[in-house]
């Protein structure tokens, strides 16, 4: 089952050849559209997902310039629907930490992960590994497919109550 946000082949586009889609496997799962608020990226789809677990979940894939600004802003526009209930946030947030030698953090990664944990979410990769931010031992993403630029700027927040149940 795939989620249909602005009919375009299943995707919500982004350019002419990229786009972001909520998709279900199986498992009793179902989606359904969630009408985004003004303020969300460009990049962000939302649905109310149904099944042995049901929750909100907003997928989202950060545009620049200005990508961690674009993370705060959806997040903001998406409050209302976070508060509807347990809600999972995931995507390519833009932003994080370069791996490798100078292992950096960006700049406007923090006041995401603030701003989400105020929201009650707690990166499930974080969770499971029991790592600070900033101190991601896997890569996510290789720059320009160059194995010397790996980053981990792909994310899945989920409700702090989930936590415990993280086991893999």
């Amino acid at each position: 089952v795939v989620l249909l946000i602005e009919l375009r082949d299943g995707i919500r586009r982004v350019g002419l050849r990229k786009g972001i889609a909520i998709a279900v496997l199986g498992g009793g799962y179902r989606v359904e559209a969630i009408k985004l608020r003004r303020g969300c990226g460009k990049g962000v789809v939302a649905a109310r997902v149904t099944g042995p677990v049901s929750f909100n979940m907003i997928g989202l894939w950060a545009r620049g310039p200005g990508y961690s600004k674009d993370v705060m802003r959806s997040i903001a526009s998406c409050r209302p629907i976070i508060y509807t209930g347990p809600t999972v946030i995931l995507g390519d947030f833009n932003s994080g930490t370069k791996l490798g030698a100078d292992g950096r953090l960006t700049k406007g990664h923090p006041p995401i992960v603030s701003a989400l944990a105020a929201l009650g979410l707690v990166s499930a990769y974080h969770v499971f590994h029991q790592v600070e931010h900033g101190r991601e031992a896997h890569a996510t993403y290789r720059h320009l497919f160059n194995p010397s630029q790996p980053w981990h700027i792909d994310f899945c927040f989920v409700p702090a109550a989930w936590a415990e149940r993280i086991d893999s």
